[in-house]
């Protein structure tokens, strides 16, 4: 599917940040959760394993 755009805004920041999440799969057949947050030039990768 898709990936939809998500709008993050943060306490104490003007400037609003937008990122996507979504799965991957690893080699290994176990799912991970990837978030992307991008404001400017900034990338804030984040990885989670799936319960």
């Amino acid at each position: 599917g898709g990936a939809s755009l998500i709008e993050y805004d943060f306490v104490g920041e003007s400037q609003t940040y937008y990122g996507t999440c979504g799965r991957a799969r690893a080699a290994d057949g176990t799912e991970q959760y990837v978030l992307y947050v991008v404001c400017d030039n900034l990338t804030f990768y984040f990885t989670g394993s799936g319960m």
